[in-house]
């Protein structure tokens, strides 16, 4: 996460930067790039949170539900199950955010390029994406992993 409020805050910067010269062409009614990155770099970033916060919840729940089976005396192939099953939803929701990201990030930025953005403007707004989806890939990892562990806990 602190790498992506990093990159947001080296954006930020640099959108700030360059506003000035991008807002010289008000007369042309068009949005101007860094308005429209800084949009979309928000709109990455709340989508991440949710999706993170989404992993969380599925997490959460996978493991009270194998400490439930455990406390219960269930078999060991039902605490497998009920650990894989969250495992699975916390992957299907990691990618389903990456995805979610990768959506915005390419239409922003074929808006951008129809802006006329500078160059530079946009490979910050393509890092920017690449730190929000490592953040939700590392957030699904440490939600497997902590699943994985509860399960080792309950059957071993």
């Amino acid at each position: 996460m602190t790498r992506t409020l990093s990159m947001w805050a080296a954006l930020v910067a640099m959108l700030v930067g360059t506003a000035g010269a991008f807002a010289q062409g008000v007369g042309d009614n068009r949005p101007d790039p860094a308005d429209l990155a800084a949009r979309c770099v928000a709109q990455m970033d709340r989508s991440s949170d949710r999706t993170i916060g989404a992993i969380g919840s599925a997490t959460d729940n996978a493991i009270n539900a194998v400490a439930r089976l455990d406390a219960a005396g269930a078999e060991d192939r039902a605490i497998v199950r009920a650990g894989q099953a969250g495992i699975d939803r916390v992957q299907r929701t990691g990618r389903s955010g990456i995805a979610r990201i990768s959506r915005i990030e390419n239409s922003c930025v074929r808006m951008l390029i129809r802006l006329g953005a500078e160059r530079e403007l946009v490979q910050r707004f393509r890092g920017a994406a690449e730190g929000f989806r490592e953040d939700i890939g590392n957030a699904a990892q440490r939600g497997s992993g902590a699943i994985r562990q509860a399960v080792a806990d309950a059957i071993g």
